[in-house]
């Protein structure tokens, strides 16, 4: 199945495991989001209410809240970069995992992050987000290493 790297054990596909990655994003809390969109935590309301007016996660629909996109898309960004680079390390053997239109998807997650990462105050400036991608990128590079190396 193109876009999968090999697995080397049983010849199948298989592909990054997010689960043991680390991702900028993981830094977020409720705290930060708190002080970052304050008009979405803690307003006033009544006990009986039960304080709904507290609606961070709370979609309406499929573009709204705004924010709660803008956090979907950053973590998908990541897994989105963090694949490409885990499946470059394959491309000398398999150079269909990764054609011309994931590589532009790649390129969009990355603007993308760019933007999110100072929207959600996990960067100061466009050149560190630059280097929280790097980063992303590492963990996926890094966890093919670690699999091709176990398959010598």
């Amino acid at each position: 199945m193109p876009g999968e790297p090999p697995d080397k054990d049983v010849g199948t596909y298989c592909e990054m495991d997010f689960r043991s990655a680390e991702f900028p994003s993981d830094a977020l809390s409720i705290r930060r989001l708190r002080k970052l969109f304050p008009q979405n935590f803690d307003g006033h309301g009544r006990i009986a209410d039960g304080y709904a007016n507290n609606d961070f996660f709370f979609p309406t629909d499929m573009e709204e809240p705004e924010h709660l996109l803008k956090l979907t898309q950053l973590i998908c960004d990541e897994r989105t970069v963090a694949s490409a680079a885990y499946y470059k390390r394959y491309l000398d053997r398999h150079p269909e995992l990764l054609n011309a239109e994931d590589l532009d998807h790649v390129d969009q997650s990355k603007g993308r992050l760019v933007e999110h990462y100072q929207l959600f105050k996990l960067a100061d400036s466009p050149a560190t987000a630059r280097l929280l991608i790097q980063q992303v990128e590492e963990e996926g590079s890094k966890q093919a290493e670690r699999e091709r190396a176990q398959s010598r």
